[in-house]
């Protein structure tokens, strides 16, 4: 199963359950990656080894890299299981490990909670609840499964112990009946359906971002001499301020002399301060943004069309790199390395972005020094690009290149 995705790759864990022998290909950059969790394995427990006829589909809601998902799948080969998770690099893992543990009709896609679940007939709905998610993004998860299941269907969660009390006063809140409560030394557990008719039902059809389940904060951020507001989500950095990284982005964009209608891309967006300083510097022709975590693609396009730019020259590109369906050429590419991208993943991605950069275009890629020098020997070692400066500050530094 070697392919590209083979530089994340952390290790091969087993796992087994009710005497089905199962593999994770896990990634350092997922959770619980040493091996399947506590609270995952609870919750597998109390749902038991037997195979109720009655759950035949199954949703997996923020599915990680498939250990709840794939392993109900397991246990009834004759069960369509709908997997989803905000993270790109998490639905790869989990498309992998159905193939690797020979799991066909396992539906696996990303999806922002609920929002791209288009399917309203579930038997049982699963997950383990992210502990920092923020008690209105719990809720949410908790609640709106009731639009998703079949009459009789039913909902199992997990989550660790401090937010439990929470949790049992939510459901109690939306007429929810609980059917179980376990707990564990670290986790709780709980089974629950709704009574037709008995749920609190909401008065809208939105989307979790349209009602702001994930809003933190309106900021206003300066963009060269100009101020513009902005909405911060919680889940995501620089929900105050922008980092140093960004900063230094911000800045150098500010000093870009750029052709006008040219195509830009900007990978690992954050809030939007970058697409931001972008859009104010050079009013690009497309605006692609690149990430893994859909929540950070929908706040950056959310911000940028709250501040003028028009939707349709916006383009989310919600994958683990940089491989476009046609070719997109660009006149301007930024980059921020997270702390957490390891050295091999980021120099990935710079050579697929330097294979986009057109003939006097430029590439700016801002990190921690460490990582910017580990990059920036690359370039010269394989004659990526030109070097045309480097600038430091507290520790991290930007990178700019170009194309001859």
């Amino acid at each position: 199963m070697a392919n590209e995705t083979d530089i994340y790759f952390k290790k091969l864990i087993p796992f087994k359950h009710y005497r089905k022998e199962m593999q994770f290909r896990v990634s350092q950059e997922l959770f619980s990656s040493h091996q399947v969790d506590l609270g995952s394995r609870l919750l597998l427990r109390t749902l038991g080894d037997s195979n109720p006829e009655k759950v035949r589909k199954i949703l997996d809601l923020g599915c990680g890299y498939g250990p709840i998902g794939l392993t109900l799948k397991k246990m009834d080969f004759m069960r369509t299981v709908h997997l989803v998770d905000r993270d790109a690099l998490a639905v790869e893992y989990t498309r992998q490990n159905a193939k690797l543990n020979k799991l066909s009709n396992a539906v696996v896609y990303g999806s922002l909670g609920y929002d791209s679940v288009s399917d309203r007939d579930f038997d049982l709905i699963v997950s383990n609840i992210p502990g920092k998610a923020g008690d209105r993004a719990i809720q949410y998860m908790l609640g709106e499964a009731y639009y998703y299941l079949k009459p009789d269907g039913f909902v199992a969660v997990v989550v660790v112990n401090p937010l439990a009390e929470m949790v049992e006063e939510y459901l109690n809140t939306i007429n929810a009946v609980i059917l179980l409560k376990e707990e564990g030394s670290e986790h709780v557990v709980f089974h629950y359906h709704f009574p037709q008719g008995q749920h609190v039902k909401q008065t809208t059809q939105q989307t979790s971002l349209e009602r702001g389940i994930y809003d933190r904060d309106k900021v206003s951020v300066s963009v060269g001499k100009r101020k513009v507001q902005i909405t911060t989500a919680k889940g995501l950095p620089e929900y105050d301020t922008p980092s140093f990284d960004t900063q230094l982005l911000m800045k150098a964009i500010s000093k870009l002399n750029v052709t006008r209608g040219s195509d830009a891309l900007v990978l690992n967006p954050g809030q939007g301060h970058v697409p931001l300083a972008v859009l104010r510097r050079q009013a690009p022709g497309k605006l692609v943004l690149a990430s893994r975590d859909l929540l950070s693609l929908a706040y950056a396009e959310r911000n940028l069309v709250s501040n003028g730019f028009p939707p349709e020259y916006l383009v989310t590109h919600h994958d683990i790199g940089l491989v476009f369906e046609e070719k997109r050429p660009f006149s301007l590419i930024t980059m921020t390395i997270p702390k957490s991208e390891g050295q091999f993943v980021s120099a990935w991605l710079l050579r697929q972005a330097s294979s986009l950069l057109v003939s006097g275009g430029v590439l700016m890629a801002a990190g921690s020094s460490t990582a910017v020098t580990r990059l920036e020997t690359i370039v010269r070692d394989e004659k990526l690009l030109t070097v045309q400066s480097r600038k430091k500050n507290k520790g991290r530094s930007i990178l700019i290149l170009g194309r001859k």
